[in-house]
This record gives structure tokens, sequence and C-alpha cells, in this order.
């Protein structure tokens, strides 16, 4: 899976954040890359260090396709006193050719954990699984604490003795 950001790494804000491509691609079966809403209409405003970030493409499909697309990106945007800045990028598929990954990415491993836990609530809530629930008073909590006390002075004043 392939995301792409756009992230303000400068000190102060940017605005009118314009991009034009020199090329495009099928990013998603009938989805040009150019049609991306920030790609096409532009960003307003970024504060310092806030990104835009968005699913882009997943490189199991059509893979041979996507390995060879390569495009230029060029960023148009003024800063907080009207200074114009321009930089070029690029976005070049066939730099992840063969490249893997070991484990399984922190998000994923969330999503799938959440999952378990909706799974878990579910089944809780549904009676598939009855929960056990112990519930103390007030008076038996201070007497297990005290209790607790009393054992912590005895095994101390064992240890003074020794």
């Amino acid at each position: 899976m392939v995301d792409i950001i756009i992230q303000n790494i400068g000190l102060g804000p940017a605005y009118n954040i314009a991009f034009e491509l020199d090329g495009d691609f099928y990013f998603f079966k009938d989805r040009l890359f150019s049609d991306i809403g920030f790609i096409k209409k532009g960003i307003k405003y970024l504060a310092p260090n806030q990104k835009k970030q968005s699913f882009l493409t997943s490189m199991t499909e059509n893979y041979e396709e996507k390995q060879e697309i390569s495009i230029g990106i060029d960023v148009n945007y003024k800063n907080s006193s009207g200074k114009a800045y321009y930089d070029n990028y690029t976005i070049n598929f066939s730099e992840l050719k063969g490249l893997l990954q070991l484990g399984t990415p922190p998000l994923h491993a969330m999503a799938r954990n959440i999952e378990k836990i909706k799974d878990d609530i579910h089944h809780i809530t549904t009676g598939f699984h009855k929960p056990k629930i112990v519930i103390y008073t007030k008076k038996e909590v201070e007497e297990e604490e005290r209790a607790m006390l009393e054992q912590y002075e005895e095994t101390k004043k064992s240890m003074e003795e020794k």
C-alpha cells in the first residue's frame, strides 16, 4: 500500500499550494491521480508541520504497469509575507521494486486489535460470553487495605528483628 503525504516541513505557514503534474496514472480502478481533490484544486493553507495524508494506490494491483510510472510534480506556494516558492518532486514507483517488509505495520496491527476488541464487546453485549463481575463495597475495600497494611507492618517488624 502506498500513501501520499503533503506536509509543511517549514517553520511558517504555506499558502495557496498548487500542484502541476507532468503525467498521470490510474491510482485506483478508473480514478486518475490528477483527480484527487488537493492535486486538482490545491491547498489553501498548511500550518507548520501540518500534513495531509491519503491512500494513493495498492501495488498488488497492476504491479507491472505501476512500477513503470514516474511522474514529476511541481509545487508552488507562498509564505505569510507573500514570497513565492517552487519545488519539484518525483513519484517513481520503480523505486519500490523488490522491497519487502518484515512484521506488521503498526497501523495494521492497531486495526486488527481494534477488530478483536469490537468482537469481544459484541460477544459480551449479545450474551455470547458472560463477564465475571466482582463487586466490592467500600467497607470491604477498606478492610482489605487494613489487612494488607497489618501484614506489611508484621513483615517489616520481623525483618527488623533479624
